[in-house]
């Protein structure tokens, strides 16, 4: 998953926590595909920061499973097409 899209999804944790009115959350991708990797464009641009660039991704993105997990409603995948990399572990998860 890309930086942008992990950073989405951890305002989406932060968002529906204070909503009381939501029942269930379902999570899908958008267009043909749940999830197709990393984005290749932003890991060439990180050079030789690469490294630190999947690491501070990999931090986040693993974190937001328990948060979404301790949600008190159901987290729901509609997985479509595809679906690869950090995706399928959100897939999984759920």
């Amino acid at each position: 998953m890309s930086t942008s899209v992990v950073n989405v999804l951890a305002g989406v944790i932060a968002d529906v926590e204070r909503d009381g009115s939501i029942r269930a959350l379902p999570l899908r991708g958008e267009g043909r595909m749940f999830s197709c990797g990393g984005d290749i464009e932003e890991m060439v641009a990180a050079g030789d920061a690469l490294s630190t660039l999947v690491d501070d991704e990999l931090r986040v993105a693993e974190s937001m499973i328990p948060q979404f997990a301790s949600l008190p409603f159901p987290v729901v995948c509609a997985v479509q097409g595809a679906v690869a990399g950090g995706g399928l572990g959100l897939a999984l998860a759920f």
